[in-house]
């Protein structure tokens, strides 16, 4: 569940920024960035202490396992974050409304807006990726 929502976050970063690449981006800073950005979302995830990208996303990804003392729980009765537990299911749901902003941002905007323009560029990225190597 995590490790989806992490693979989440990074894409939708990388349809903000327009890029192809997370490795030639710091990957730590498409977290900070949308932590910063989703601030109101995800109290607590954008402190430096906290590092989410370390401990979480490179933890699940890279090892299977969380870092630094964190734990990922289910329990209606504990918080989004509190004492180094994230309770998954309010992360994700969270996360889902900022995938739903994100999608209604490019609703909202013309197809020459900045928001649109990275994203079609990711797409071609994409395309590009997908192409058969001769």
């Amino acid at each position: 569940m995590m490790a989806v929502a992490c693979l989440l976050i990074e894409t939708m970063e990388s349809f903000r920024l327009g890029i192809n690449d997370t490795n030639k981006v710091k990957g730590c800073c498409l977290f900070t960035n949308f932590f910063r950005r989703e601030s109101s979302r995800f109290p607590g995830f954008s402190y430096p202490e906290m590092d989410f990208y370390k401990h979480i996303r490179c933890g699940i990804l890279h090892q299977a396992e969380i870092t630094g003392g964190y734990r990922i729980v289910r329990d209606a009765k504990v918080e989004l974050l509190a004492n180094r537990a994230i309770n998954a299911n309010m992360f994700v749901k969270a996360l889902t409304t900022c995938l739903d902003g994100y999608l209604s941002e490019l609703k909202e905007k013309a197809f020459e807006d900045d928001i649109w323009v990275k994203a079609e560029k990711k797409i071609l990225f994409i395309c590009n990726n997908c192409s058969v190597c001769e």
